[in-house]
């Protein structure tokens, strides 16, 4: 960290109700060129790992994988490989991968699913604890491959008051006890090893890489795309707080301040079961009374649409379930248009997307079909049935149903309103 980057506690900022604006840079000015950007990019990461994030080891990480089993599935149109991942100082870590791949020559893009362990906390071997994608014989048929790996061997989810010793008996603090790194930023770490193995085979396509997962693996696959540039989209599915929903505005489908929504409190209260996954940093700015104003989250010096903005000029897509009460889809669109002006401002439009379905907080096939769907778009230029950013969730009021399903003109939102630097929809 470069030593004029100095974050201090919520005690030395201003607080700022309205969203930050993701290009301002350390000297308070705006920057103008996108030729400034990676410089801006270490300034904000930086921000997140120590305010959120922690710092994750500096390599080199000498990963190496071993093909433990390997069979055909799905009639033989593909292959399923058990693959131990050992890395680290003297390779003493190890996880396993479960791969399936299109049985057939070339080279394929690959979903790098993390995933939890299935039951959470129960032993049992690799291929049963991780779960098939939803979508695999779809992936498999548009030739993909997908690689989920056992986040748990890293650092467990540990649930409840204790959840911080799934993280200082983990295998990442063992072996990398001077880190301060928590449980996001270690199974995110996890994932990059995966791509460390995946260079060097003879059949994934390196410059196609897709970080997904779901819930708090959601908010993995955004830590992962932040911080390893090899993936070329970031499809985080229910991610939610500390994810694609925004720290200061919360709300459900019914609009800003209606409805449960996940608050940084929920993460960081040490009687919960999650704090360990978060740094310490954050419990400070968790401090509010009531759904609909903001509390301390104002002193915040960024929000979530960072966190999208930092994945740009590469893709990025949020799937979520307009009735899931934690991830607030209120926040999630707030945060995909305060994100916008980075990918315009980049060149990269129509690379920062939305998708709503119905549903409660949830991994399913549609999930991941929106998300295949949306890197088909991005590299092939296939188009879809799915809808992305003019899937806008606005605000309607009956029966908690989609306006347009009832034929009703559903209210537009100016989220302009939040943020006070430039965008126009």
């Amino acid at each position: 960290m470069k030593s004029e980057w100095v974050f201090p506690g919520k005690e030395g900022l201003t607080r700022q109700e309205k969203l930050p604006d993701p290009l301002v840079g350390p000297d308070g000015k705006r920057i103008s060129s996108p030729e400034e950007w990676p410089e801006q990019r270490e300034y904000l990461k930086a921000m997140l790992e120590h305010y959120l994030y922690g710092h994750a080891p500096k390599g080199p990480f000498h990963a190496k994988g071993t093909v433990l089993s390997s069979k055909l599935i799905l009639e033989g149109r593909a292959v399923r490989e058990i693959i131990r991942i050992e890395c680290g100082p003297d390779r003493q870590i190890s996880f396993d991968v479960k791969v399936s791949r299109p049985n057939r020559p070339g080279r394929f893009p690959v979903f790098i699913w993390n995933h939890p362990d299935m039951p959470i906390g129960e032993p049992g071997p690799t291929e049963e604890r991780l779960i098939d994608c939803p979508a695999e014989s779809e992936c498999i048929e548009r030739g993909y491959a997908v690689a989920a790996y056992r986040k748990d061997q890293l650092t467990p989810l540990n649930m409840g008051a204790n959840s911080h010793l799934g993280v200082s008996n983990s295998q990442c603090h063992k072996f990398y006890p001077d880190s301060d790194w928590r449980a996001v930023a270690m199974w995110g770490w996890g994932g990059s090893r995966v791509l460390d193995y995946l260079d060097g085979t003879d059949w994934a396509d390196s410059s196609k890489y897709i970080a997904t997962g779901g819930s708090h693996c959601g908010k993995t696959a955004i830590y992962q795309s932040i911080f390893d540039e090899r993936f070329a989209i970031c499809a985080a599915i229910c991610s939610g707080n500390s994810g694609a929903g925004s720290y200061r505005y919360l709300g459900g489908r019914m609009g800003r301040g209606i409805g449960y929504v996940e608050a940084i409190s929920d993460i960081t209260n040490k009687s919960g079961g999650i704090w360990s996954w978060v740094s310490d940093n954050l419990a400070e700015f968790g401090k509010r009374d009531n759904q609909y104003d903001i509390g301390d989250e104002a002193f915040l010096p960024f929000d979530t649409h960072f966190l999208r903005a930092l994945v740009a000029p590469r893709a990025f897509i949020s799937i979520d379930q307009l009735d899931d009460v934690w991830c607030g889809a209120f926040g999630t669109q707030l945060s995909w248009h305060a994100s916008q002006p980075v990918f315009s401002f980049l060149g990269a439009q129509g690379k920062n997307a939305l998708f709503f379905r119905e549903g409660t907080h949830s991994i399913a096939k549609p999930d991941f079909l929106a998300a295949l769907d949306f890197a088909d778009k991005i590299f092939y230029g296939i188009k879809r049935p799915h809808s992305f950013t003019d899937k806008i969730v606005h605000l309607y009021y009956a029966d908690f149903l989609p306006a347009e399903s009832r034929g009703i003109e559903p209210e537009k939102i100016d989220f302009s309103q939040f943020f006070d630097y430039s965008y126009t929809d």
